[in-house]
């Protein structure tokens, strides 16, 4: 290969790499401004029973995967952008006002069939590392959260990454959960801990 056509070709490669990479940050900032415009549409409608069903319709236009006749009351946090896709809401689930999923790449929260989340639930899929980098910047990394069927989650708890929560447990107003919880267990504290079985 001469010099002129190794040109040619590095020329053609470099614009087939640029045109790439323009399609995908084409595709993310269309599907970002989605997620940002049906999640703030969503967190203005109204209270009232209709806009309350309709809050559902608009997650899923924002891409959250939300299952049926499930509740969601305004307004809800979904961060970083581009989160909404993280996230899985199962059937007939009722999530109280103020909740946040904070759910980065490649982190997921699952949420089961028939569960109930209380006001102000925080549900942190990332946590940052207790030492600087050579950047003096704490790393993170991001861990999948699943709260099994029937689960209750009270008020102000706080869940962390990485945890499954356990199908008809109870998590009590206020908690930060640290560790999985087993099936039918209460559990309560800071941070929590197993009460007693659900039996």
């Amino acid at each position: 290969m001469s010099t002129g056509e190794f040109g040619n070709y590095l020329e053609k490669h470099t614009e087939r790499v640029i045109e790439n990479k323009i399609k995908k940050a084409l595709i993310l900032m269309f599907s970002h401004l989605t997620e940002s415009f049906f999640l703030g549409l969503a967190n203005k409608l109204p209270r009232n029973p209709i806009s309350d069903r309709a809050y559902a319709y608009f997650l899923r236009l924002s891409g959250v995967d939300i299952g049926y006749r499930s509740v969601i009351w305004a307004p809800l946090e979904i961060r970083p952008i581009g989160a909404a896709r993280n996230i899985k809401i199962g059937d007939r689930v009722f999530i109280n006002s103020g909740v946040r999923f904070g759910c980065p790449p490649p982190a997921k929260i699952i949420i089961g069939n028939h569960v109930a989340i209380g006001p102000r639930v925080l549900f942190e899929t990332l946590n940052h590392s207790l030492t600087c980098n050579q950047e003096n910047y704490r790393p993170g990394k991001s861990k999948g959260i699943i709260v099994e069927d029937n689960v209750w989650i009270g008020a102000n708890a706080t869940i962390l990454p990485g945890l499954r929560i356990g199908k008809n447990s109870v998590i009590a107003a206020g908690s930060v959960v640290t560790k999985d919880i087993p099936p039918y267990c209460l559990a309560a504290g800071v941070p929590a801990s197993i009460v007693k079985r659900l039996d």
